[in-house]
């Protein structure tokens, strides 16, 4: 089961149906952890916000750390690729693409995939 945190009062965190669908409204404040330059397997256990920060050509292949959680992945860099390997990193488009910068991404893990869920 995965669990979320709301460390804002003011947030207001509404679900619909076996939980398939979260809206959430109300002024947020995320941290974001950046992933250490040129790290093909980031660490995701330190959170669930993360932000690219590669100052080289940087194949993401898979996420070390957590299992069965939910992150959020925003690109702050022009130098990342997301490869797509159907038992590590499933991408929607079903072939690796390049990271534009500002561009996030939302992954869930099941059963050692991280699977890309669309955007919100």
């Amino acid at each position: 089961m995965s669990e979320l945190a709301i460390q804002n009062p003011n947030a207001v965190v509404a679900t619909s149906g076996v939980a398939t669908e979260i809206n959430l409204t109300g002024p947020f404040n995320i941290s974001w952890d950046t992933f250490v330059d040129g790290d093909a397997t980031p660490d995701i256990s330190a959170g669930t916000f993360f932000e690219t920060a590669n100052t080289v050509a940087t194949p993401i292949t898979d996420f070390d750390g957590n299992t069965d959680c939910l992150i959020c992945v925003k690109s702050g860099d022009g130098n990342t690729t997301i490869v797509h390997d159907a038992t590590k990193i499933f991408l929607q488009a079903g072939f690796s693409i390049a990271f534009p910068v500002s561009d996030m991404k939302w992954f869930v893990e099941r059963s050692g995939v991280w699977y890309e869920l669309p955007n919100p």
